[in-house]
């Protein structure tokens, strides 16, 4: 079975935690907790092939920017996150695509998508549809507006993800496509285990918890 390394960046309370433990998980988490590190892990099936998810939710709060070289160095591909109702939160991904750039140090085809999250909150939009869609095309990536509380384009960012990842190394062709609608209906199970420490890096502070879920859909 191939393993996956994704990378959650973003800024603090754009919603980087709800969107990964509502793909992981299936439930959404309102309050707004300021994550350290979590690691995730979760088996899915995509276009027919076995494959196990490993997702770093990042902090996004100041102090724990240091330890962003090492996740980016590891990560094979990276979901950057912005909340529609904050303009800050979207104009800070400029740099983080740029550090991503600087530390991997491979040209522009990384597996990337961008994210504005919070799509539910239409009446508090600050950031326009139209400069995701033209963020997304500066970087070169593939651009989603979600929203973790109503499950909107949740599991679309991971699977669009891993395809990306296949497209640049190269993997043989599936024969089993899964739709848009298998995404929108596949439900996680809960068989999570808690208190493992992290496989995620090898060379990295274990500071995280690491959570484990296992779906075929």
């Amino acid at each position: 079975m191939r393993e996956y390394k994704l990378v959650v960046l973003g800024s603090g309370g754009v919603g980087k935690s709800a969107l990964t433990v509502q793909f992981v998980q299936g439930i959404f988490v309102g309050k707004y907790d300021p994550t350290i590190e979590d690691c995730y892990r979760k088996e899915v099936e995509i276009d027919g092939v076995h494959c196990m998810l490993e997702i770093l939710d990042t902090a996004g709060t100041e102090q724990f920017t240091a330890m962003r070289d090492l996740y980016m160095k590891n990560g094979q591909g990276f979901v950057l996150v912005y909340s529609i109702t904050s303009q800050a939160t979207f104009n800070d991904l400029v740099d983080i695509k740029d550090q991503i750039m600087r530390v991997k140090d491979i040209g522009s085809e990384i597996p990337l998508v961008l994210v504005g999250n919070k799509c539910d909150l239409e009446d508090e939009r600050a950031v326009g549809k139209n400069q995701g869609d033209s963020l997304a095309r500066s970087f070169g990536c593939t651009f989603l507006e979600t929203s973790a509380k109503l499950e909107i384009n949740v599991n679309e960012i991971f699977f669009d993800l891993i395809r990306q990842i296949n497209r640049k190394t190269k993997q043989p062709k599936q024969t089993k496509q899964v739709s848009s609608q298998d995404y929108n209906h596949a439900e996680p199970q809960a068989d999570y285990n808690y208190g493992q420490s992290s496989a995620y890096y090898d060379d990295r502070p274990t500071t995280g918890r690491i959570k484990d879920c296992c779906v075929l859909l």
